[in-house]
């Protein structure tokens, strides 16, 4: 029967739960290291009698699945001028992920001011996206300065800093040479050491893209990975797989394009709805 998986009785290492559970795993792009891990844990942890039941097999492998993700808990500091940074490759979605992160911050769930923020653009490159954030500033009634430089990213937080509580800043990543990276690095030299770095990374890009924005971006000693189009991927393994190895939290996923509702807080409910998980039966 289609979508059905049976298992029969053997012995504990040659219980065909293994290759059920492989089979699972690789239909959802996890490594094979991350099988291979989820494989020993089941030899060590499960007795037969687990084993000859699929459906609680499948109950405790999500369980690890999703105790395997890192989250990130820490809070911005709110009270008075503190400081996040988006980094990135182009096209990750930065520039709306700070608009929904603005409005978060600004507004409670009935529109009400809980909050100031003061969006900081630093891409003077990309044609529009100077007038995007100035758009967006412009409908949540947010102030929004544009900077070239590390001194002026500086002047501004000075000037803006006793009626900030939260500055968000827009990087642009023009190309992944060094020479780009340093630029930016320097400007990001005007926040000061107390920003809170976060690697923007679109849930559908290609594994071999993530491993290398991960190894690149480290320059910036990046607190967390942000998620988004989590509604453009469908399996994602193979992202679980790579942020668990690396032990790097996740902090928000968006999961759409309408501000401020389409951004939460990263959850494991984020990375399970998305497994694959067919119905099984024992026999």
């Amino acid at each position: 029967m289609a979508n059905e998986f049976k298992i029969g009785d053997r012995q504990k290492d040659e219980h065909p739960s293994f290759a059920l559970v492989t089979k699972l795993l690789k239909m959802n792009d996890f490594s094979e290291k991350y099988i291979s891990n989820i494989l020993e844990r089941m030899k060590n942890e499960l007795p037969m009698e687990i084993l000859d039941d699929f459906d609680e097999i499948k109950k405790r492998v999500t369980t690890w699945i999703g105790k395997s993700i890192s989250f990130y808990k820490e809070q911005p500091c709110c009270d008075q001028g503190g400081i996040i940074v988006l980094i990135g490759p182009t096209g990750a979605g930065k520039t709306l992920t700070i608009a929904k992160l603005a409005a978060n911050f600004c507004f409670n769930e009935k529109g009400k001011t809980i909050g100031t923020v003061h969006m900081i653009n630093t891409d003077n490159f990309r044609i529009g996206a100077e007038y995007r954030l100035d758009r967006f500033a412009d409908i949540m009634d947010i102030p929004v300065s544009h900077i070239s430089n590390k001194d002026d990213l500086k002047k501004a937080m000075d000037k803006y800093a006793a009626n900030t509580n939260l500055f968000l800043v827009d990087t642009c990543c023009n190309s992944m040479d060094t020479d780009e990276f340093l630029r930016i690095k320097e400007l990001l030299d005007g926040c000061g050491n107390e920003a809170e770095i976060h690697l923007v990374i679109a849930a559908h890009t290609k594994i071999s893209a993530i491993e290398e924005y991960l190894q690149a971006f480290s320059l910036f000693n990046y607190r967390s990975v942000l998620l988004t189009k989590m509604d453009e991927t469908g399996l994602i393994g193979d992202i679980i797989s790579i942020l668990a190895d690396k032990g790097i939290p996740v902090s928000y996923i968006t999961n759409g394009q309408n501000i401020p509702k389409d951004i939460e807080k990263a959850a494991e409910k984020h990375f399970l709805s998305k497994l694959n998980f067919p119905h099984s039966s024992v026999s």
